[in-house]
């Protein structure tokens, strides 16, 4: 099989697996409890929507890297991880989980990945493990209005594979296509008005998984600069969010609707046009990120 059709295999097998697969995740989330009933003010819906199309997007994207032989034995500790992410914010969604219980769960999921640490690469491993967590959660944060999330993943997925094809990763770069897969297969079912939320499994799924491939593509570049302009409007907003509630004496990790998509829809954009400028700074990012590496 050649490379580019392994590509095209990938990222359109994924997307028409999670399209197939998500019917069946909406049909099933009323009985397991897994509704978004829009109780709060910082809710941007009208109605209950199923909030559990990140369990289609898993399964999609690792099926299909299965079916095409991409499953390889180095993947198995992503393949651990992610499930833990995915499982934790399942349970997250039906019956609400403490914050630490969750953030030690992202730690867990981290190490997994990245391994146990030396003495001489102690700081390095801190810092990728501190930048996971952190690129999950601001994830997590952005899937706040319809299609948003999925369509900034979409943007960096892109970038990242674009990166990584022309570094030489091969597997990074298939990887990379499986999650703008998830993202083309979903869009279609998250734009607004929405049918289904991702929730918070595939938000932890996709959010750590583009964490993981931009250090990823940082190894391939050794430019800095790469995880941060690939991932810029989720860490853009993260950092804004936590500085504004701080300086107004909140919690730092509580929601409110402050956020960067919350304050351009009541500067008066549809929710549509918010996707579509956040999604296409995303993508500048991306290319910059492309540019330099």
């Amino acid at each position: 099989m050649s490379d580019r059709l392994l590509w095209v295999l990938c990222g359109g097998g994924v997307a028409l697996m999670s399209a197939a697969l998500l019917p069946s995740s909406m049909a099933i989330a009323p009985y397991i409890g897994a509704v978004d009933v829009p109780r709060e003010a910082r809710r941007m819906h009208k109605r209950p929507i199923p909030r559990c199309g990140g369990i289609a997007l898993f399964g999609a994207f690792w099926s299909i890297l299965a079916v095409l032989g991409q499953l390889k034995n180095s993947l198995l500790p992503l393949l651990l991880a992610t499930a833990l992410l995915t499982v934790l914010g399942l349970a997250d969604d039906v019956f609400g989980l403490p914050a630490g219980g969750k953030l030690l769960a992202q730690l867990v999921a981290g190490g997994i990945v990245i391994g146990v640490p030396t003495r001489s690469m102690l700081m390095p491993w801190l810092l990728a493990l501190l930048w996971l967590c952190l690129v999950t959660n601001a994830h997590n944060m952005i899937d706040g209005i319809d299609g948003l999330a999925g369509s900034v993943i979409a943007a960096e997925s892109a970038g990242t594979a674009v990166l990584l094809l022309l570094g030489g990763d091969a597997l990074g770069g298939v990887l990379s296509l499986g999650c703008l897969g998830c993202c083309l297969g979903y869009l279609p079912y998250n734009m607004h008005p929405a049918r289904v939320f991702m929730g918070d499994e595939g938000a932890l799924f996709l959010g750590f998984l583009i964490g993981w491939l931009s250090l990823r593509a940082y190894d391939v570049t050794g430019a800095g600069a790469i995880p941060l302009l690939l991932c810029f409007i989720p860490m853009a907003d993260l950092t804004f969010a936590v500085v504004r509630r701080l300086l107004h004496g909140k919690n730092p990790f509580r929601a409110d609707r402050g956020h960067l998509h919350h304050r351009l829809c009541d500067a008066g954009l549809g929710q549509r046009q918010v996707c579509l400028c956040l999604a296409a700074l995303s993508l500048i990012a991306a290319l910059g990120a492309i540019a330099i590496g």
